[in-house]
C-alpha cells in the first residue's frame, strides 16, 4: 500500500532539506566543522541560517496540523511556541543529541518546554478567554527556554545592523548556530518520518551528509530511516 503522505512529505520537505545541507556541505572549503570556528560568520552562513530556519517554521507548523486538527483551523499569528506544543510531546526524540558531521555534538531542542495557559480578559464589561502558549516553569522557580539558536536568527532577520551585548547581531550568523539549526530542522524532519512511514517507505529517502553517521553503534542508521 502506498503511503501518499509520507511521499508528498518526502518530496516536499525532506529533498529541499537535502538540497540545504549540501549547500551547507560547500562552506567546509573555507571553514572546518571544528569547534574553535564556533564564532565564525560569514553572508553565506546569514544565508543559509534565513533559510534553514525559515523551513524549521514551515515544517513545524506542518507538523503540527498533522497532529492537531485545531492547530490546522486555527486563523492568525502561529510563533514557534504555538507549535511547538503540538509537537513536544508527540515526537520526543526531538530533544535528543546529534552529531554534526561526525564532529561535534549538539542538542538543538534541549531545555524546550511549552505549556497552555487560558486567562480572561475584561473589556469594558465583555470577559473573553484568551490563550497563551509560555514557557513551562521550573520547580526551582525558572522556566524553560526558547533555544538560543532560534533567538540568534531573529535579531539576523529583524535586528541585523544593531548590537546585543557588544556583539554585532550579524555575527550571530555563525558556524554554532548555523549547525543548532541544522540539527533541529533535521530532528524535526527525521523523527516525523519515522512516525509516519514504515521501513519500505524510508528507505526510499537520500542520506543525510551533516547527520548520517550518528549512533551506529546501536544500528540506528539515521540517513538511510532503515530502522525503527
Amino acid at each position: 500500500m502506498s503511503n501518499d503522505y509520507f511521499e508528498t512529505f518526502k518530496r516536499s520537505y525532506w529533498n529541499y532539506y537535502l538540497e540545504l545541507e549540501e549547500r551547507m556541505e560547500a562552506t567546509k572549503k573555507y571553514v572546518e566543522y571544528d569547534e574553535n570556528n564556533f564564532k565564525t560568520y560569514s553572508s553565506t552562513y546569514l544565508m543559509l541560517m534565513q533559510a534553514v530556519c525559515s523551513e524549521i517554521d514551515v515544517v513545524g507548523k506542518e507538523i503540527a496540523s498533522h497532529y492537531s486538527p485545531a492547530f490546522a483551523k486555527e486563523d492568525g499569528n502561529k510563533p514557534i511556541n504555538r507549535w511547538w506544543y503540538e509537537i513536544q510531546d508527540k515526537l520526543v526524540d526531538t530533544t535528543r543529541s546529534v552529531k554534526f558531521a561526525n564532529t561535534f555534538e549538539v542538542n538543538p531542542w534541549e531545555k524546550y518546554r511549552v505549556v497552555k495557559a487560558v486567562s480572561q480578559r475584561n473589556n469594558k464589561g465583555n470577559v473573553t478567554n484568551v490563550t497563551n502558549y509560555n514557557l513551562q516553569p521550573k520547580t526551582n522557580g525558572t522556566t524553560y527556554a526558547t533555544p538560543k539558536w532560534w533567538n540568534a536568527y531573529n535579531k539576523v532577520k529583524h535586528k541585523r545592523v544593531q548590537s546585543d551585548s557588544d556583539v554585532l547581531n550579524y555575527k550571530k550568523a555563525n558556524l554554532w548556530n548555523l549547525s543548532n539549526a541544522f540539527a533541529a530542522l533535521y530532528l524535526l524532519e527525521f523523527e516525523f518520518m519515522k512516525d509516519i512511514g514504515e521501513i519500505a517507505d524510508r528507505v526510499s529517502c537520500g542520506e543525510s551528509r551533516l547527520f548520517g553517521m550518528g549512533a551506529l553503534e546501536s544500528n540506528y542508521i539515521h540517513s538511510l530511516f532503515v530502522t525503527d
